[in-house]
């Protein structure tokens, strides 16, 4: 779904439109930008420039194109396209950890002066915690004007509670985006809106980020408590283009 601004007095209005969607029956093949490379250091069938969603037992990936539009009494005046990475690498145990890289698709229209997320909040279920990170923490900065193509990734840390045996979790770690969008037509204060991950899911794929962790009762028994953290989904491969690389698909 699309996620917008209030429209101004002049009927103008900001808004996250809605992802493309990462169509069925190819495997994907790794982009050569740096910046997603880094991000998914290790996990190179991830690091993809167009669409797909790709997953493991314990690594998940979601790649979109996120249209970024200004819009004057619903009409389209100018369309930046984005491309939003997001990879949850779940260690096997007690904690979990969301790898967000977002970079322009293509050269920013200059219709705008300034494209600036500003803000972010992790949620989860109870007993699952997000440690938020500082702005510092982004490694590339997370705004762009017209004429850059830089990546900006931040990375997140989840953790749980694992202090009851015998316990099983399902968690849906979400994030919401806040941005400031400024058009280049001399107006002084930006648009504000924002982009939340569980409203944008592809049809069929809004399990894809859903993870079970527990607390096996027989660690118990030998003296330690060990946690458990693996994807709930059935792992799955969508994309476009000719094939490179493919993940090793679990099976079950």
């Amino acid at each position: 779904m699309e996620q917008c601004s209030e429209p101004d007095a002049d009927g103008r209005q900001v808004c996250f439109g809605k992802s493309t969607p990462a169509p069925k029956g190819k495997a994907p093949h790794a982009s050569e930008k740096a910046g997603a490379a880094a991000a998914t250091a290790g996990v190179e069938w991830c690091n993809t420039d167009f669409e797909s969603i790709l997953a493991t037992r314990f690594i998940q990936c979601d790649v979109r194109t996120v249209p970024v539009i200004i819009r004057m009494d619903g009409v389209p005046q100018a369309v930046a396209d984005f491309m939003f990475l997001r990879m949850l690498e779940l260690d096997g145990q007690n904690t979990f950890t969301e790898h967000l890289t977002i970079e322009p698709a293509q050269q920013i229209p200059l219709a705008f002066r300034e494209i600036n997320f500003v803000g972010w909040n992790h949620l989860c279920e109870t007993s699952c915690t997000p440690q938020e990170q500082p702005v510092t923490a982004w490694k590339g900065k997370p705004w762009w004007v017209p004429g850059e193509m830089h990546s900006a990734t931040l990375t997140t840390p989840f953790s749980w509670d694992t202090s009851l045996a015998s316990t099983d979790y399902r968690f849906k770690p979400d994030i919401q985006i806040d941005a400031n969008i400024l058009p280049a037509d001399g107006k002084i204060r930006p648009f504000q809106t924002g982009y939340q991950w569980s409203l944008d899911y592809d049809g069929g794929t809004e399990d894809l980020d859903r993870i079970r962790c527990d607390t096996p009762q027989e660690t118990l028994r030998r003296g330690r408590l060990r946690a458990v953290c693996s994807s709930t989904s059935r792992p799955r491969t969508r994309s476009t283009r000719r094939r490179s690389r493919k993940p090793p698909l679990t099976r079950g």
